[in-house]
């Protein structure tokens, strides 16, 4: 190993021992290069499959609440009895509900 006099490493390792490092990291590198490619595109169809899963998830999510929407919508223009009632007063009586006050209030014991 090349050792440098200017900068104190902080460990001193022998040639021998950096040497099998890096003919083990050689020979882990060239063995996972030879496996073959079936195996790293199985992850990427996984992927790819739960990708459209979730589109089509999302889709039907959509298309749900574009018809609840459209069912309430029904429900919310019915008019109710009060709103029938406030329709037909004049603006004079309506005038006057807002000017309404009550003298005294009973207290119950």
């Amino acid at each position: 190993m090349i050792t440098d006099t200017k900068t104190n490493m902080p460990f001193d390792e022998k040639d021998d021992y950096v040497k099998s490092l890096l003919e083990k990291a050689t020979d882990n590198a060239l063995k996972h290069k030879s496996q073959p490619k079936k195996a790293k595109q199985r992850p990427t169809l996984f992927f790819k499959i739960a990708a459209a899963a979730c589109v089509a998830i999302a889709v039907a999510m959509a298309g749900m609440h574009f018809l609840n929407s459209k069912n309430e919508n029904v429900v919310t223009t019915s008019q109710s009895p009060l709103d029938n009632y406030l329709s037909k007063i004049s603006d004079q009586e309506a005038s006057d509900l807002f000017c309404y006050e009550v003298e005294g209030v009973a207290e119950y014991e």
